[in-house]
């Protein structure tokens, strides 16, 4: 009851700014020209909290959204979960769906209404979605960010795996990746805030 009183308080300082709607948009044009504006969306929140994404930042994975949205005679998977104020994006959803479980793979809210609780209410809209498609689980994947605890009920480990080719590539996975990489995870955590907002801006600037 107390997260439903949250969820009405948070619509109605959102409605405050503008009129609000709800919707989903079906694979063609108008979804792959979403695609692209919630990738840029989610580019925009990681810089300014001088997050790294070195998966994000390349532009193929922009372009992998844009066409996959855009596919719609080849039956894409793909299911794009919005909400606008005053007609104008300022939530978007990209969900994949596969065997009745949807994949949230990028959840994205528009900076100026970041602190409004605008992802909250996505997320809900994304899940009622989903299930009126007909999917049993949503996934809102790795990493285990602070905000999916909110609305999980469940957990799921994950592992990272590398598949070394050559002896290169084992002295690296053996010696490098292994024991290097989260050791530079960690570091760069605790590396002042304009410090990494700075490489964030140089990553995201040199890939896009």
């Amino acid at each position: 009851s107390r997260e439903r009183s949250n969820h009405r308080r948070r619509l109605r300082r959102l409605s405050e700014r503008g009129a609000i709607a709800f919707g989903t948009v079906e694979p063609g044009p108008e979804a792959a020209r979403l695609a692209v504006i919630a990738v840029a969306m989610k580019r925009a929140s990681l810089l300014r909290h001088g997050i790294v994404a070195p998966t994000i930042a390349d532009q193929r994975f922009s372009a992998f959204f844009h066409d996959l949205a855009g596919d719609a005679a080849g039956g894409s998977p793909l299911h794009i979960t919005m909400i606008t104020c005053d007609g104008a994006p300022i939530g978007l959803d990209l969900a994949l769906d596969c065997k009745g479980t949807s994949f949230g793979h990028v959840i994205a809210t528009h900076p100026e209404h970041e602190r409004g609780g605008v992802g909250g209410i996505l997320v809900h809209h994304s899940f009622a979605s989903a299930k009126r498609r007909g999917n049993a689980i949503f996934d809102l994947l790795a990493p285990a960010d602070a905000y999916k605890h909110e609305h999980a009920d469940g957990l799921t480990a994950v592992s990272d795996l590398v598949l070394p080719l050559s002896w290169k590539g084992r002295l690296a996975a053996n010696y490098g990746l292994l024991n290097w990489r989260p050791f530079l995870k960690q570091a760069f955590r605790r590396l002042p805030s304009p410090l990494t907002r700075r490489l964030a801006a140089w990553s995201y600037g040199g890939k896009s």
